[in-house]
């Protein structure tokens, strides 16, 4: 919050331009900080709400939950550090995310467990 104050503070300077970029980078760093912190205790409240509201009826449920919550978390500060990045001057994203989406693809391929599939009609192994 202190970047934040100091980006208003400083928009009545006379200040060059370079350091105006990276003022302002760094105000919406700091929002974009905030913001996740705010995600981080709002996904934080939901999982304990719940949990004490159905605490004694399955434990099933709970673990579930809490895996939920893992991978709510890691989207949430994934999306953030994307977004701070993408607000860094000189820094494309579009590249990093391209090659994310193209080692899942990877992974997917290399973590895939062909099925075999047995018929009675068939000799062979079908994947």
């Amino acid at each position: 919050m202190a970047l934040l104050f100091f980006y208003i503070g400083a928009q009545g300077l006379k200040i060059p331009d370079k350091l105006s970029v990276w003022v302002s980078a760094l105000a919406m760093i700091a929002v974009i900080i905030q913001v996740a912190r705010w995600g981080n205790v709002l996904i934080s409240f939901g999982f304990k709400r719940y949990q004490n509201k159905h605490v004694l009826e399955n434990g099933e449920r709970i673990t579930t939950l809490r895996a939920l919550t893992f991978v709510g978390r890691t989207a949430l500060f994934t999306i953030a550090a994307l977004l701070a990045l993408d607000n860094v001057p000189g820094v494309k994203i579009t590249t990093l995310v391209t090659s994310l989406g193209i080692g899942g693809i990877q992974i997917q391929y290399s973590l895939h467990i062909p099925r075999i599939h047995k018929s009675p009609h068939l000799n062979s192994t079908l994947f």
